[in-house]
């Protein structure tokens, strides 16, 4: 690949300066172009960031080999979009990471496919709300019952769209309030599943320079 560096965009101070210096001079039309490329610059400059970080992973002759395969152009395509719609540096890296894993070794196609899948259904709420429940596992994991009552309040209090999100993607379970066992019934909490470890493990392992997370 012969993409340069990443160039980042104007201040977003000048470009509001722009924009109000076009509203004094009564064209209220021309402001408006001048956030919306400014919008567009930024997209351009986190999806630069993603190849960027993709070019530091894979080799020029590995890159033009594999984009070959339909299912890696597709992943890269899925993966691009995601990283210039994200506002997490760490969730650009993991893409990166992710694509081009699924280019250095034909098997993990699939699997990569998943977590791209997951990545842009998935961003900083959905994704600190993972930790947190992640922690609560792990901080009651010797107690069962104080276990499952922590895991259930918290559940409760996400919004619908983040337990939402979480499920769909395959990151925990569902919750249920209560299932049969020996002629009781207990409630079965949600719980993080291995697909969401692995997950949360790589994003923050992304996320050890910036911290968003």
């Amino acid at each position: 690949m012969t993409i340069g560096p990443p160039v980042a965009p104007e201040p977003w101070s000048a470009t509001l300066a722009r924009a109000a210096a076009a509203v004094t001079a009564k064209w209220l039309g021309q402001a408006l172009p001048i956030i919306v490329d400014r919008l567009n610059a930024g997209r351009a400059y986190r999806a630069s960031q993603f190849t960027e970080a993709l070019r530091s992973e894979v080799d020029d002759k590995t890159f033009v080999s594999s984009i070959e395969a339909p299912e890696v152009e597709v992943l890269l395509g899925s993966a691009i979009h995601a990283a210039a719609e994200t506002g997490l540096t760490a969730k650009r890296i993991l893409l990166a990471r992710v694509v081009a894993a699924a280019m250095l070794d034909d098997a993990l196609v699939d699997e990569s496919q998943l977590y791209v899948t997951a990545l842009r259904e998935l961003d900083g709420p959905h994704l600190r709300a993972l930790a947190r429940l992640s922690a609560v596992n792990e901080a009651n994991s010797d107690d069962r019952r104080a276990r499952n009552e922590a895991l259930t309040q918290l559940w409760e209090a996400e919004p619908v769209p983040i337990r939402a999100a979480l499920i769909r993607t395959g990151c925990t379970t569902a919750h249920i309030h209560a299932i049969r066992d020996d002629l009781m019934f207990l409630p079965r909490p949600t719980a993080v599943t291995d697909f969401g470890r692995q997950l949360l493990a790589w994003i923050k392992e992304a996320d050890a320079d910036s911290r968003q997370l």
